[in-house]
């Protein structure tokens, strides 16, 4: 009917009515086409989610992972199924003789094609007139199907490079997060051991300035104190000054402006 050589004509074929069989490839192809794309809507979708999850946190939960691994798994299946039929269509696309074989409206009413083939008594040429009008309406539909699917496949492929991206950042973002710990955790070992000398002032003295073998003047407490305070400081802050000159750690602060470290 009309309705049909219609739906032939927006897929570039001969608007020939007759050709059912060119009407049966155009929907096998069509109908293949539409579950592939349904399917990688679908991920798209839940990828859209799970990066948003990934972006959003610095440390990712284990059923994001999962999901993650789940999609990037369905989409890897879906990739080469897709491959297999654009690497399909392509071979169709350059063998006339096999486009003409499809055409089975054409070589029913002549099967000389066949015939010729069967009996192996001459050369069946592509270059053929009868190849060449038989392959024509098979090679229009492929040849606009092979333009869907190659489009799929570079949506797939987007889709594919975003996944790959956002876990790449969620593996620097985390390394990050794990340095700047280590360096918090240096900044408090050499803060520890400067420390260490306020302990040593302390036991020197018996953990006690204010006893009755040495007669100390007033104030003395608070200056030993002090002193020791600042040295406490002052060799903190030579030990990380040293570590970020050596660049055994990073000049920024870890801790912010608020401290010295």
């Amino acid at each position: 009917d009309s309705r049909k050589s219609t739906r032939i004509d927006q897929f570039g074929a001969v608007p020939i009515a007759s050709q059912f069989s060119l009407l049966c490839y155009d929907a096998i192809f069509l109908t293949l086409f539409k579950l592939h794309d349904n399917i990688l809507n679908l991920l798209k979708g839940k990828a859209k989610r799970v990066v948003s999850n990934y972006n959003s946190r610095i440390y990712v939960s284990l059923h994001d992972q999962s999901l993650m691994s789940l999609i990037k798994a369905q989409l890897k299946k879906l990739l080469d199924t897709i491959d297999t039929k654009v690497t399909l269509i392509e071979k169709l696309l350059n063998d006339d003789i096999c486009m003409a074989f499809m055409n089975l409206a054409e070589t029913s009413d002549d099967d000389s094609i066949y015939r010729m083939t069967v009996n192996k008594k001459k050369t069946l040429s592509k270059f053929d007139e009868r190849i060449r009008h038989a392959s024509q309406p098979i090679e229009l539909i492929l040849h606009q199907h092979y333009l869907h699917y190659a489009r799929l496949k570079r949506d797939a492929k987007n889709l594919w490079t975003t996944l790959e991206s956002t876990e790449e950042n969620q593996d620097l973002e985390s390394m990050n997060v794990q340095t700047k710990v280590l360096v918090a955790n240096t900044n408090m070992t050499v803060l520890g051991t400067a420390i260490g000398f306020g302990a040593f002032v302390t036991g020197a003295f018996g953990m006690n300035l204010d006893n009755n073998f040495v007669d100390w003047m007033d104030g003395t407490f608070l200056i030993v104190t002090m002193t020791t305070f600042v040295i406490i400081i002052i060799a903190t802050r030579l030990t990380i000054s040293a570590l970020r000159a050596s660049e055994v750690i990073p000049e920024e602060s870890v801790f912010g402006a608020w401290l010295p470290f």
